[in-house]
């Protein structure tokens, strides 16, 4: 069993025997502070298992077996929340936080430069009281201090100046290789139109993307090409669960309760739309020929 413990510092994983709950290894993930992300498996042919960990600004792939980093991926967003998706040996990542849609992100003053400007007491760290005369960081300090000790010091700062020049982005990474294999990996990326917290569907094909307010983006699965786009009418909502697909339709739940059906494709078009009239927070689940939804105070089953 293994469990990712992103958090504002000392950010690690770890993996446990299953039967035991005897630590296998644990390895620190300094590079990273706060996601939300389950790891996925990629089984290579005749290779050993990796894990494909989405962290704060980079994606990292693991060997499951020792947890040794293999190979890593830079240029993706703050805070990430959505599961990779894995579909014909290429890995679909997806990023989204607030502030990370900019065309140009803000570029940050290096920690050197902002202690020689702001650090009037001369002990190598920046306060609060240090920034009086700009309301933006007086705000906006307690989320740079990430240890909460009230300074802020090299490692702080470097991680603001890396979440201010971050990107929301989807990416679409081959596998493979050791190290930083950013520029050799990336098949494609784009910066609009992406959910929050619904990870990526990829089916037949197509790619598809749920963004709050029902805005449904279709893109190609070899180019990132976008096919289509448009609301999904009757549940212009705002989106937690992930779409799932089964016999060429595609199922969307809307937190408050919108069940909409599409037929897949490029041209994708909705079928039906259906009220549960509760929040429903929970990804479906398709078993065989059922599908199961969770609201706020039932369980559903489904079939045809």
């Amino acid at each position: 069993m293994i469990l990712v413990c992103d958090q504002d510092t000392e950010s690690y994983m770890i993996a446990v025997d299953k039967r035991t709950g005897k630590t296998r290894w644990r390895i620190q993930r300094p590079e990273s502070t706060r996601s939300y992300v389950t790891p996925a498996i990629y089984q290579p042919a005749g290779e050993p298992a990796q894990l494909i960990v989405p962290g704060a600004y980079q994606v990292t792939s693991y060997y499951a077996e020792t947890g040794e980093k293999a190979w890593w991926v830079r240029g993706f967003s703050w805070q990430p929340k959505s599961l990779p998706v894995i579909a014909n040996g290429t890995i679909y990542v997806h990023g989204w936080e607030g502030g990370g849609d900019a065309e140009s992100p803000t570029e940050t003053p290096t920690f050197q430069d902002t202690l020689a400007a702001r650090d009037k007491n001369k002990d190598g760290f920046l306060t609060v009281d240090e920034f009086a005369d700009d309301a933006r960081m007086q705000k906006a300090f307690y989320m740079i201090d990430l240890d909460s000790d009230g300074k802020v010091d090299q490692r702080d700062w470097d991680f603001h100046r890396a979440k201010r020049s971050a990107r929301n982005t989807i990416l679409a990474i081959r596998p493979g290789g050791r190290g930083d294999v950013t520029k050799a990996n990336v098949l494609w990326s784009m910066q609009k139109f992406l959910p929050n917290c619904p990870s990526p569907l990829v089916y037949q094909g197509v790619v598809y993307l749920i963004k709050d307010g029902g805005i449904l983006t279709a893109l190609d699965q070899k180019t990132g090409k976008i096919l289509k786009q448009g609301r999904l009418t009757g549940a212009l909502d705002t989106y937690y669960a992930s779409p799932v697909a089964a016999a060429g339709k595609i199922y969307f739940l809307s937190q408050h309760g919108k069940a909409t059906v599409l037929q897949a494709g490029a041209e994708w078009e909705v079928l039906a739309t259906n009220d549960l009239e509760e929040e429903t927070f929970a990804t479906p689940a398709i078993v065989d020929d059922k599908i199961y939804l969770r609201t706020r105070s039932a369980l559903y089953c489904f079939k045809e």
